[in-house]
């Protein structure tokens, strides 16, 4: 892909006289430059093609209460659109697209609701004649429209931004996808054209109230109102990302020529959970090259791949204002059917060759290839963040692909990517984290999926560095990767949730956990040394606050900022508490349901059996130590014999023989049996909070918009000092803003256990 040199000023001329002070009427032939430009504008620079369409807009805004010249624009663009049908779409029609949308940024960055409509609805006045006859026929049909909805007839098409909105769905819905430069093109910018119209929550501060956010949203309620096109909407954008085309021979995007681009750091605001400590992540706006990761893997380029499941999860995650209502795209995501069991065998045919018409006209569910999708998001996890996203919606909201996936033997290939990614926590944000272990712990709700990861053998490991992991399974491999996950959590990060998720997985894994590796049994018991160990010294700080100050009574402290300390000090001691209590009934689980199957465990409890020590002491974990108790007196005593019988020094592989041998006659009777401790995911009330900012994040990284990043408050970018509000590299002075809008989704984690105060507890 090559680069154009500079913006040619012809592609953008016409706009100095649409955005003067004289009314441009339709008819003039100004208007045929809107489409005459037949390079792609998507070759050049786009900010260079901004800096050239901005001064007009500013222009447009100070003349269009007079010359409604931006509705003409936006008229004429939905009539170019409509005449598509069936015709194919041309490069000309794309840069008409590109022009409109980013006229469209500018004025979405800069006004309120109200100031919109003024620019995108025609005013009533020349709805009703108060203007003239000539404004009335130049909007004919839109009166037309304007009288059918008064007299409530159905069937017009609405006002210009109710046109517009369905017009552009459509598009996107019903052209079918062609191996075309112009098709290509055309389907990416309209794709970013719909991305523009749902930025507005780009714009809303985090912690808006919904009913009052949603008012400023005037293209995103213009979109949800197209419920019939939500399903070929939904069906379109994801054939898109399972097929990720690369651009066709002949059409060049723009690719920056330093490679890299420019890095935005981006801070969301920290929870006010008092458990969650921060929820900050840097954001690399990735400048995509033929060398850049794309959603299939390393070295795939699809700008339409990615302007697509970026337009899926805006949509997907919007909250409508009416909070009774659903969301059509996120039920139509729901729905979504696998093209095997449709029955209707043109339907299934024309959505597995990529045609987007399948249900386009009917408004009937979306229909795409399961095995396909299954596939596409094992491929993109690592190289793709909106993938996670992705993925958690299907798994979560899609229980007919959920199910498929548990069917799947091959579930490692979704599972493996995930764990190369918790293997590499260092290097991940925190709400990556917290994404790639939710949807671990819905996956471990599912006691098939427990029970089918241990059966699936892994020869090598070649991501885990630390030590040869050979001849494992993805079950043991998983229980690994969350214990190293836990540790690295309780040695930097300090965050419950993390925590949480990943002692609910393993705690929902633990009935089905067989043939543990020595590795995985260690660090299991690992974990429980570091728990315990930070409890004392919790409660050693709480003993010398009762020491120090005993005049004061048991609860009272001198001061405030110290009782503000000794309130999170208890909390986190009945936390960490907790914590010890689930590793306690993860132990009991394996031991009472495969002892047999887990020799290795039963060496790492004889090995470290100090570790276990101060929990026979204290009266919270007695019914839990029963059980372990047994378990090291049974097996230590034929360790004994055999080490007096030798009279030598016994190997490793002697004692784990020995234990072999004598798990061939246990019996299961022998311990003590718990209701099975659960855990399950649910998403908290106003998951919006979480999800809305964490999605535009990712948006604002990945496609090649030149967003204004000074106006952004739905999170909060830190510009580097060399990159100013448009992206242009320059000595801008860095700014850094206050907290935004950032926010940490928090889920319920439901568990069904013998004490209910003592194990429920919420989660990530």
């Amino acid at each position: 892909m090559g680069n154009a040199s500079s913006v040619p000023p012809a592609s953008v001329e016409f706009l100095s006289q649409i955005a003067g002070s004289q009314p441009i009427p339709l008819q003039d032939p100004t208007w045929k430059s809107l489409v005459a430009f037949p390079t792609a504008l998507a070759s050049y620079d786009p900010i260079d093609v901004q800096g050239h369409i901005r001064p007009h807009t500013a222009s447009l805004v100070y003349h269009n209460s007079q010359t409604l010249n931006c509705q003409r624009l936006l008229y004429l663009l939905c009539q170019q659109l409509e005449q598509l049908f069936p015709d194919a779409a041309s490069v000309a029609t794309a840069n008409a697209v590109y022009v409109a949308r980013t006229i469209l940024k500018d004025l979405i960055e800069q006004l309120n609701a109200a100031q919109l409509l003024s620019f995108v609805e025609v005013p009533p006045q020349v709805l009703s004649g108060e203007l003239g006859t000539d404004l009335q026929e130049e909007f004919a049909d839109l009166i037309i429209d304007e009288q059918k909805r008064k007299e409530g007839v159905t069937g017009g098409r609405g006002s210009l931004l109710e046109r517009l909105a369905q017009v552009s769905l459509k598009s996107l819905a019903q052209l079918p996808m062609k191996p075309t430069a112009g098709a290509y093109l055309f389907q990416t910018e309209i794709i970013q054209l719909l991305v523009v119209m749902a930025s507005t929550q780009l714009y809303t501060p985090q912690g808006t109230p919904r009913t009052v956010s949603s008012s400023q949203h005037i293209f995103l309620e213009a979109l949800v109102a197209q419920k019939n096109l939500a399903g070929p909407t939904v069906q379109s954008l994801l054939l898109h990302y399972i097929s990720f085309p690369a651009p066709p021979s002949g059409l060049s995007f723009y690719t920056p020529t330093t490679p890299g681009g420019a890095l935005y750091f981006v801070k969301a605001a920290a929870s006010s959970v008092i458990w969650l400590p921060y929820s900050a992540y840097s954001l690399l706006r990735r400048r995509r090259s033929s060398s850049s990761s794309g959603g299939d893997g390393p070295g795939i380029n699809s700008p339409l791949g990615d302007a697509a499941i970026s337009l899926l999860l805006a949509l997907h995650f919007y909250p409508p204002s009416n909070i009774q209502q659903e969301n059509p795209f996120r039920r139509a995501l729901r729905n979504i059917q696998d093209t095997d069991d449709v029955v209707s065998s043109d339907a299934a045919a024309e959505a597995v060759e990529g045609g987007h018409g399948a249900g386009a006209t009917t408004g009937t569910a979306a229909i795409v290839p399961y095995a396909a999708l299954f596939d596409s998001l094992g491929r993109s996890l690592l190289h793709k963040e909106a993938s996670i996203l992705l993925l958690y919606a299907l798994l979560h909201g899609t229980p007919h692909f959920n199910n498929y996936c548990m069917a799947r033997s091959d579930v490692d290939t979704l599972i493996l990517p995930i764990l190369e990614l918790l293997y590499t926590a260092r290097g991940r944000s925190a709400n990556q984290l917290y994404m790639l272990l939710i949807i671990l712990l819905i996956l471990s709700q599912e006691t098939a999926f427990a029970s089918n990861i241990h059966r699936i053998p892994l020869r090598t490991v070649p991501f885990y560095k630390e030590r040869p992991l050979v001849d494992t399974t993805l079950g043991s491999l998983l229980i690994v990767l969350l214990l190293r996950t836990a540790h690295y959590n309780l040695a930097a990060l300090k965050d419950v949730y993390l925590h949480t998720n990943c002692l609910a997985t393993m705690a929902n894994l633990a009935p089905s956990m067989t043939n543990l590796s020595a590795h995985t049994s260690q660090r299991l018991v690992h974990l429980l040394q570091l728990l315990q160990k930070r409890h004392s010294k919790l409660l050693d700080m709480e003993k010398q606050d009762q020491e120090i100050f005993p005049e004061l009574g048991k609860d009272a402290v001198p001061s405030s900022s110290s009782s503000v300390e000794r309130e999170r000090r208890v909390l986190e001691l009945q936390l960490y508490s907790d914590f010890i209590r689930i590793v306690l009934e993860i132990i009991n689980a394996i031991l009472v349901n495969g002892l047999p199957q887990n020799p290795e465990l039963v060496y790492a409890l004889l090995h470290r059996r100090e570790v276990f020590e101060p929990f026979e002491k204290d009266s919270k974990y007695t019914d839990l130590m029963e059980n372990i108790h047994l378990v090291i007196d049974h097996f230590g005593r034929k360790v004994d014999a055999v080490v007096s019988n030798e009279n030598e020094n016994v190997t490793a592989e002697k004692v784990l023989e020995v234990i072999k041998t004598g798990s061939m006659g246990w019996r299961k009777e022998k311990l003590r049996t718990f209701p099975e401790l659960r855990f399950s995911y649910e998403e908290e009330a106003s998951p919006e909070d979480f999800f809305v900012p964490y999605v535009w994040s990712l948006i604002v990284s990945s496609l090649s918009i030149p967003w204004t990043l000074s106006a952004i408050t739905a999170f909060v970018p830190v510009m580097p000092k060399e990159v100013d509000d448009a992206g242009r590299e320059g000595s801008l002075e860095q700014q850094q803003q206050g907290d935004g809008g950032g926010g940490a989704a928090k889920s319920e984690i439901e568990m069904q256990s013998r004490t209910a105060a003592e194990n429920s507890s919420d989660a990530v």
